[in-house]
């Protein structure tokens, strides 16, 4: 909403001082990879990322709980590796006093945001990932008795 906000301001204050309000593009800059990063523990916790379940279904119940399972822990993987490394970007960012193009505002505490989000993203999907590898383990055998 604020970026939708921002547009409106820069289109209007464009018509109004017959000038491009440059400051509008850093914020825009700063605060689009916060909104998109912030979708992703709520995608995450809903299962929403994209499955491709055709070939683990032709493949059997068995073959189709493990794919699951490898799934499950590969976008843990995934996910740990990038805010892992976006947190590096923003310690650099940090270090370096990396700025805006325009206005000069810091870019560490976006990347900060960012990795945050995406580590708090990393902790749901290893609650998914865990609760997928119980779920899909092989049940029981009920023909097993215990002797005492």
């Amino acid at each position: 909403m604020l970026n939708a906000g921002l547009q409106v301001v820069d289109v209007l204050l464009r018509w109004m001082f017959s000038a491009p309000q440059v400051w509008v593009a850093d914020v825009y800059a700063l605060t689009l990879p916060i909104a998109i990063a912030a979708c992703f523990p709520l995608t995450l916790s809903v299962r929403g990322m994209i499955n491709i379940e055709a070939v683990g279904r032709k493949l059997g119940p068995l073959a189709y709980r493990i794919l699951r399972v490898v799934a499950d822990l590969a976008l843990l993987v995934f996910f740990a590796i990038m805010s892992w490394q976006i947190y590096k970007y923003a310690q650099t960012a940090l270090a370096a006093r990396r700025t805006s193009f325009y206005e000069g505002f810091p870019v560490a505490p976006t990347w900060f945001l960012v990795a945050a989000f995406l580590a708090f993203g990393t902790l749901i999907q290893a609650f998914i990932a865990s609760r997928s590898l119980v779920d899909r383990l092989p049940p029981p055998d009920d023909d097993v008795v215990e002797s005492h």
